[in-house]
């Protein structure tokens, strides 16, 4: 080092072999956030997508493996044993019969594949913990055929006669819980009050996929 070089250094300056690294770390600090914001943004898009619409039947279906109630609204929650997302439509369904305990008669309709034994599940197993809820294996997924399911957390809420009441999701998005449409409209609906609609976004896994995910 020169001199002159060196009494720059004292001084303070960096020499010039060091300020390339010092402009890599900002840089690479502002990569890094970029990447971590565009990551959280298809996260969160992917988690306000919600899936298929079902084909809702006006009025309750013929159906092998569950019974309308005749005395008390009926409500069916179709799921698909291995989908993360239900995880969440299960806890809101907690909240709905727990809310209307005694008031509603509750299915989980469970769409198994043929040929596919998915029963020992965890979320078959939370929803066989539910008080007041019944669990209905459905083989090749033909029950969930006659309700036009397409998506998991499918939800109906169908009157002591048969006509439909509700169709549609029990959650704000995908695997997130918490205050939702669904669940307001089918509370509203058994407690006798005024509703603003019938139908809600259903944010969960494809049905017909072999297996589940976020």
């Amino acid at each position: 080092m020169s001199a002159p070089d060196e009494l720059e250094t004292l001084a303070g300056e960096a020499p010039d072999s060091a300020r390339p690294r010092s402009r890599a770390l900002p840089i690479a600090i502002a990569v890094w956030a970029l990447v971590v914001a565009g990551g959280m943004g298809v996260l969160m898009n992917h988690a306000a997508t919600p899936g298929a619409r079902a084909e809702a039947p006006p009025t309750w279906p013929a159906s092998d493996a569950l019974a309308l109630d005749p005395s008390l609204p009926t409500l069916v929650l179709v799921a698909h044993p291995r989908c993360t997302c239900t995880r969440a439509s299960l806890s809101e369904l907690a909240v709905i019969t727990t809310r209307l305990a005694g008031r509603i008669r509750a299915y989980v309709l469970f769409v198994h594949p043929e040929g596919v034994d998915w029963d020992d599940s965890d979320l078959q197993r939370r929803a066989e913990s539910l008080a007041g809820v019944i669990t209905v294996r459905d083989e090749g997924g033909r029950e969930a055929a006659r309700f036009g399911a397409a998506t998991s957390g499918q939800t109906y809420l169908y009157a002591r006669d048969g006509r439909l009441l509700f169709s549609g999701g029990i959650t704000p998005m995908r695997a997130h819980e918490g205050d939702n449409l669904g669940r307001r409209r089918i509370v509203a609906l058994v407690e006798g009050e005024r509703v603003d609609g019938s139908e809600s976004a259903v944010f969960g896994c494809a049905l017909a996929e072999r297996e589940g995910g976020p």
